[in-house]
């Protein structure tokens, strides 16, 4: 049952509404069409650079359509993530303070910064209310995952592009567009300049690791790990026929970039999220899929020992260089907010002083990787706690704990392919910055569990805006 919050009159259809030819209604956009935009056309954003922004437009329509709707529903727990939005807001007010060991910076680029992540949140918000407040009907989850099922295809894709074209980059149109103060900001960059791989030489020689269509390797192994189950869970259907083959062709191939990838953080993601499904699938009963999934790893096994591909496992694993890295920034990131500002945090990043020796340091000509990353990066932990405190960490994970946690014994294809998503979240949140299309992803994975259990009430003629009673 739904709680009511609010009363509205009830709208009354126009006659001429009623009497709009059949052509008209033809021409109606389908469901969901922003989003559909967003993640099939996904290379070609990536090419113009609006890559970082097209879910941000898509949230526009989407919000509309919502304000659109006579009946309105919100799942339970939904008043924390309003709180969380409302720290992420609040935390503006500190983007003038100091953090313990980070450096002086004009405080309108922090504006810039805040301000896009505080837009994504926002996004987030939208699409998740939008998409659990349709019908199965209205929006198939099916063409959900068909969205998500064609973004992880051109991940793949992208991921050989990287290989075979390393070099590849381009100067997108809206770089070509931007003014020239804004178009040559690392953050604008970052955001706007296509590039099919990040060439490193941490193994003693440069190394290719693809990262198109986004911009950075790990966020090509968190757009995979995230995506994979959706794929598999569309793909590899019962009813599929040639796309079960063409399924696990796709898988298969996979696997180089994968390696390639030079990804600890995707390999241990993607090893504890099999382990998850195995148990799942043999809680179920479901010893086809169980005998599937092992076949699949043993040939994955075999594949490594008898290819090249294991001498570059075995390398990567000997390297932990960037171990010391990442445990001193996340120690001076924690520090900063404990000691400083441990309620609200500091409402972005700041860039660290120096490097992890002394703060006089540096990148240099000789070794320009020895300037670290800022605090507030390096893991989406990091960035939230950093941003928003102990309070605005603690609301953050409390929702998305509260809402997959209780599916994770549920033994719906659906339910199981969402709690896969979540648990490599949950293993890769600790390394990899999330808040973009991954967030995306795992925000619809939200929205079709929450609407898979909770009954349809938009039949009822009295409009309200409501809370979930269940699930």
């Amino acid at each position: 049952m739904s709680l009511p919050i609010s009363q509205q009159p009830p709208r009354v259809a126009s006659p001429l509404a009623l009497r709009r030819p059949a052509a008209a209604r033809s021409l109606a956009l389908p469901a969901g069409w922003p989003l559909a935009v967003a993640y099939v056309g996904y290379p070609l954003w990536w090419i113009l650079g609006l890559r970082s922004f097209i879910f941000l437009l898509a949230a526009v329509p989407l919000a509309l359509a919502l304000l659109g709707r006579r009946h309105l529903l919100a799942p339970r727990g939904f008043g924390v993530w309003l709180l969380f939005l409302a720290w992420v807001f609040g935390g503006l007010v500190l983007l003038g303070a100091q953090a313990p060991d980070a450096k002086a910076a004009h405080v309108g680029t922090r504006y810039v910064t805040a301000g896009y992540r505080l837009s994504w949140y926002l996004a987030l918000t939208v699409v998740l209310l939008y998409v659990g407040n349709l019908s199965e009907r209205e929006l198939p989850t099916r063409r959900i995952c068909r969205w998500l099922s064609a973004l992880f295809i051109f991940t793949v894709a992208g991921g050989y592009l990287g290989i075979l074209a390393p070099h590849f980059q381009l100067t997108s149109a809206i770089e070509h567009l931007a003014p020239a103060g804004v178009a040559h900001s690392g953050f604008f960059v970052s955001l706007t300049h296509p590039v099919a791989a990040e060439v490193q030489d941490f193994l003693g020689y440069a190394e290719a690791r693809p990262a198109a269509p986004y911009a950075y390797t790990n966020d090509w192994g968190a757009n995979f790990g995230l995506l994979l189950p959706f794929f598999v869970l569309e793909w590899f259907r019962r009813d599929g026929g040639w796309r079960r083959w063409f399924g696990i062709g796709v898988v298969a191939a996979a696997i180089v970039p994968v390696v390639a990838s030079l990804n600890r953080g995707l390999w241990i993601g993607l090893g504890v999220m099999a382990l998850f499904v195995v148990l799942s699938s043999a809680r179920s009963g479901r010893f086809v899929a169980l005998a599937g999934l092992a076949a699949g790893t043993a040939a994955l096994a075999i594949a490594i020992a008898v290819t090249p591909l294991k001498h570059t496992i075995e390398q990567r694993l000997a390297v932990g260089q960037s171990n010391t890295g990442r445990a001193a920034l996340a120690s001076r990131t924690v520090s900063a907010v404990i000691h400083v500002s441990p309620i609200a945090g500091f409402g972005s990043t700041r860039d660290v002083q120096g490097n992890f020796n002394t703060i006089g340091g540096g990148a240099t000509p000789d070794c320009p990787q020895c300037s670290p990353p800022a605090m507030g990066t390096q893991g989406h932990v990091w960035l939230v706690v950093f941003s928003q405190g102990l309070v605005g960490a603690a609301l953050f994970f409390w929702f998305m704990l509260r809402r997959f946690l209780p599916y994770f014994h549920d033994r719906d294809p659906l339910a199981v392919a969402a709690s896969a998503s979540f648990i490599f979240f949950l293993v890769v949140i600790w390394v990899y910055d999330l808040l973009d299309v991954p967030m995306m992803t795992l925000m619809l994975a939200l929205a079709m569990l929450w609407r898979m259990r909770r009954p349809d009430e938009r039949s009822e003629t009295t409009p309200a805006v409501a809370v979930e009673g269940r699930g």
